[in-house]
């Protein structure tokens, strides 16, 4: 198991983050 860096972690965190916000802005329209 390789830890990941901390910007490799922080960009996972963004994509998901923008993923929900994402489905949470189609559930509005």
């Amino acid at each position: 198991m390789t830890t990941a860096s901390p910007s490799q972690v922080r960009q996972n965190y963004h994509q998901d983050s923008e993923a929900a916000i994402n489905r949470q802005i189609n559930l509005e329209l």
